[in-house]
């Protein structure tokens, strides 16, 4: 695995009155699911933002792409930010490896399952959710576990 983020260091994201900040700080940035609805308000961000900016490639289940199809995406993608949702239903034990020893792309991962991906706990995080009642900012914070 390769710790330094190629791709993008920061990502800003703005929705209504809800502000993401999303600071990278490895090349494989594993955001462990939680309950709530923050994680797929933040994909969703995302996916939006990917419509701008071409380094961003997001995969989701809700795609309901067959795992061959998500392999090929991946190995076809360079120098890309690649969002996957999901990654539990979507990612095999081989696509883990492949993710665990690409250069040329970076990655944000969300699921549970991190095994054959090779991260160490400065690869984990969870979303850290504050509002004053009026804004609401979410930021990546090291997962505690």
């Amino acid at each position: 695995m390769y710790s330094k983020p190629e791709i993008m260091e920061k990502m800003e994201l703005t929705r209504a009155s809800c502000r993401a900040e999303l600071e990278f700080w490895n090349n494989i940035t594993f955001l462990v699911e939680s309950a709530g609805n923050a994680k797929e308000l933040v994909f969703d961000m995302i996916r939006q933002a990917s419509k701008k900016d071409g380094r961003i490639l997001c995969i989701s289940a809700e795609e309901k792409m067959e795992s061959a199809e998500v392999r090929r995406r991946i190995r076809q993608a360079e120098r890309k930010m690649i969002v996957i949702e999901h990654a539990d239903i979507l990612l095999t034990d081989e696509m883990r490896r492949y993710i665990a020893f690409d250069k040329t792309n970076q990655y944000l991962i969300m699921g549970r399952n991190t095994d054959s991906l090779l991260l160490s706990r400065a690869n984990l995080y969870e979303l850290d959710v504050t509002s004053d009642g009026v804004k609401t900012k979410i930021r990546l914070k090291s997962y505690r576990g």
